[in-house]
């Protein structure tokens, strides 16, 4: 059972990280429409550059999933395309295999030059949890060096910057890896058309209206393959931590990380006893109550006011028009305000962190002088 302060401060967490992905995902379009912008008249060849440039800059922000930019790959690649006399099958097929470059080019820096760069540090291989079953098992099943269905299903499935950084934070070969991420073109061609169908210029209605539901369909099919391969992930991991559990035991264990648990185990300890609920303050109740509230405020107000937060805005509108050539302008007061909750939220997340960490600092060293008199006392009745 979860003590109601920690269940707060996840519920806080949880929060904060759901406000900036609300943030992210809208400014995205804003993103790409200023790419298409400015690759409106230029070559098929120096279109598809743009895009995988683009999108390995928005692969390496931890908050953008890929579906996003195989859509603007989708949108922007085939309309360039067919306007050099290119046919459209073809503009789609270019399009799926310039969007799986992108990943797999974007995957390979997330693994080898992230992943690999944090697993040096034994903090970030604590913060992973990296001598846990569940990351064991991952790596049980990630390390195979045949292309299984439980391989894929994590590396598809999963998040896009966490899956490939935590590969590389695990040490895991990249070939391997790649090949076992080609399957995601199953969730790419849906995206690509997406895009395509969702953002492609047609005068006549009716047809605009067909390519939309087709849009529509190709995007509920890129998700429910997405949710298969989560699904069939969750359900490998588990299956692998009941099953293989003497395999598990014989993956080494990261001493460097199990020591510096060792070490942080107590302080670990008296930071939880000092943040209990019942032995908090009521000035420092008050600003996680506020904290909280704010956070759950700043996020409903997000998710149930989504249209009055921010402008409607798509990857083919103009910045110009839509917004006035202000960016900042995508956010309606309401949305204002709610980032102004997430502020205040966020703030009084930090005092209480403080404060936990004083208090238990004050603790430890009570511990230790108790220690140190101690001995002192000892040695001198010997």
């Amino acid at each position: 059972k979860m003590e109601i302060s920690k269940l707060s401060e996840w519920a806080i967490y949880l929060g904060i990280a759901i406000v900036i992905f609300s943030f992210v995902q809208a400014y995205i379009n804003v993103i790409l429409s200023w790419i298409i912008g400015i690759t409106a008249n230029a070559h098929p060849g120096l279109v598809s550059l743009y895009i995988i440039i683009s999108g390995m800059v928005l692969f390496l922000i931890p908050a953008v999933p890929g579906n996003p930019i195989y859509i603007f790959a989708g949108l922007m690649f085939v309309p360039s395309y067919e306007k050099f006399g290119g046919d459209r099958v073809v503009g789609l097929t270019i399009s799926s295999i310039i969007a799986l470059i992108t990943k797999l080019s974007a995957s390979a820096v997330q693994q080898k030059v992230i992943g690999q760069s944090f697993s040096h540090f034994i903090k970030i291989r604590q913060m992973v949890n990296i001598n846990s079953d569940l990351m064991r098992g991952t790596k049980l099943i990630l390390s195979d060096s045949k292309l299984t269905v439980a391989k894929v299903s994590i590396l598809c499935g999963g998040p896009d910057w966490p899956t490939s950084v935590l590969c590389g934070i695990l040490g895991l070969n990249l070939l391997p890896v790649m090949v076992g991420t080609l399957p995601i073109i199953s969730i790419i061609v849906p995206s690509v058309l997406t895009g395509y169908f969702g953002f492609m210029n047609e005068p006549d209605e009716e047809k605009k209206k067909q390519n939309q539901v087709y849009s529509l369909l190709f995007g509920l099919l890129a998700g429910l393959i997405q949710v298969v391969f989560i699904s069939k992930a969750a359900s490998f991991i588990e299956t692998i931590l009941k099953e293989r559990a003497e395999e598990l035991e014989d993956i080494p264990i990261d001493e460097d990380v199990k020591n510096a648990d060792d070490k942080e185990k107590e302080t670990k300890e008296i930071l939880l006893e000092v943040s209990r609920w019942h032995s908090l303050p009521l000035w420092v109740k008050s600003a996680k109550l506020f904290s909280v509230l704010n956070i759950e405020a700043s996020f409903y107000t997000l998710f149930l006011f989504t249209n009055e937060s921010f402008v409607d805005f798509a990857q083919n509108d103009s910045i110009e028009e839509k917004l006035d050539a202000d960016v900042l302008s995508l956010v309606k007061p309401l949305g204002w305000i709610s980032l102004f909750m997430f502020g205040l939220s966020s703030f009084s997340c930090i005092i209480f962190k403080f404060w936990a960490k004083k208090e238990a600092a004050k603790v430890l060293l009570n511990i230790y002088d108790s220690e140190e008199q101690s001995l002192v006392q000892s040695n001198h009745s010997v």
